[in-house]
């Protein structure tokens, strides 16, 4: 089953500064809040394609230990500060694909 969903926001700073935070794995960590840990698989700062794993930690009960969930991720940046991608794939066939479209406002 295929789920499509958009959403826009404006952010007051500068069409640069949000890609570079996006653009960044670690800063997964802050924008969602399941996920626990960052860990760089390849790829570097210059690089068009960064892979990294991404772990989630789901709490079903508190009298249970969390579940960890692994994902792997991709990273793509666009040639410009205007499009990141990512393309996510958990162990449980879950496959997620979001893209941030940067444009600036007048």
């Amino acid at each position: 089953m295929a789920v499509e969903f958009w959403n826009r926001c404006e952010i007051r700073t500068s069409r640069e500064c949000v890609y570079l935070h996006l653009a960044d794995p670690r800063n997964q960590l802050g924008l969602q809040p399941l996920l626990t840990e960052v860990r760089l698989v390849d790829g570097s700062d210059e690089s068009a394609q960064v892979r990294f794993l991404a772990v989630e930690a789901i709490t079903i009960s508190r009298c249970l230990p969390s579940l960890r969930n692994t994902i792997n991720v991709e990273l793509r940046r666009g040639p410009k500060p205007e499009l990141i991608e990512f393309r996510a794939k958990a162990k449980a066939g879950v496959r997620v694909t979001s893209e941030f479209r940067l444009e600036s406002v007048a």
